[in-house]
């Protein structure tokens, strides 16, 4: 993909540069939105809300993952929107659809360090998978800002979880949590700018990604407060309640605008569960640079 992108940069004779893959959709408005953050010299990149498509299948495995799917970019529009806001940080604008400044990516030094990337100390590489993340961190440490657009009228709106079943769609999983590991390490131990430029991202979104497992989080919450002085069965209702309302904050857009999704609640948390295990076999299996999702591709 890396290759490819790179040589459809290369014909670019536009000051803007917008790249998407083949299953996204805009509104009419889109472009009029989105762009017009490059009126600041400083910014580089830019990124907007995105919604996967809710396509109801019945009570079926593909239905059910269509619907882990919203969720799935429903979080990381609450987490963009979050960082963007408070320090200026995004920790990726997808590869989705996102528009660059062209003269940054057809600059020589961005072109040769985006094809050569390599990653554990030059062991692994050149990487293939992760190019939006390297676009990301690129922005950052070369100076050049990033915006994240939460508008209606700048939205894109993706397939996702509707095809290939339950092997396709944890790949994709696999992929997503090994591409976590890589770039959050690489942001806060090699790059390392956003130490200082971005403090609040540094403890919500890079470091908490290393600690963020629910299901042993979880777990040792309750077992804290079972073996203290403060534990009774009603203090461990109150917690159970508390989590259970802390899960649902992230997902509450898509619950409003779906509320026939409301009885797959159980199964949400049972997945945020499920998906710390994914995240432990990731950290095992992060030298896997395989796209891993397509037939044939590396």
């Amino acid at each position: 993909k890396r290759n490819q992108f790179m040589a459809a940069v290369n014909r670019v004779n536009t000051a803007i540069t917008v790249s998407a893959d083949d299953h996204v959709f805009w509104p009419r408005s889109f472009l009029q939105t989105a762009i017009t953050s490059f009126e600041d010299p400083h910014v580089g990149l830019i990124g907007t809300v995105k919604r996967v498509r809710r396509v109801n299948m019945g009570w079926t495995l593909a239905d059910f993952l269509n619907f882990i799917a919203c969720l799935y970019l429903e979080r990381h529009n609450f987490e963009c929107t979050a960082s963007h806001n408070i320090d200026g940080g995004v920790f990726v604008i997808s590869g989705r659809t996102a528009l660059l400044r062209t003269s940054i990516i057809q600059s020589p030094l961005f072109q040769r360090a985006f094809l050569n990337e390599y990653w554990l100390f030059g062991r692994i590489g050149p990487l293939n998978v992760d190019d939006d993340n390297f676009v990301c961190r690129w922005m950052v440490t070369h100076g050049h800002s990033m915006v994240f657009h939460n508008e209606p009228n700048a939205m894109m709106v993706t397939t996702l979880g509707t095809s290939g079943g339950w092997k396709k769609f944890s790949g994709q999983l696999d992929r997503w949590a090994r591409t976590t590991w890589r770039s959050n390490a690489t942001t806060l131990f090699a790059d390392r700018t956003v130490w200082w430029t971005q403090p609040w991202c540094v403890y919500a979104v890079y470091s908490s990604a290393f600690v963020n497992f629910a299901l042993f989080y979880d777990s040792a919450l309750f077992a804290a407060l079972y073996y203290s002085s403060f534990y009774s069965p009603s203090a461990a209702k109150c917690l159970g309640c508390l989590l259970f309302v802390s899960k649902l904050i992230k997902p509450l857009p898509h619950y409003i605008r779906n509320p026939g999704d409301l009885p797959y609640i159980p199964l949400q948390i049972a997945f945020g569960y499920y998906h710390s295990l994914v995240k432990l076999k990731a950290i095992l299996s992060c030298k896997n640079v395989a796209w891993g999702t397509r037939a044939g591709v590396d």
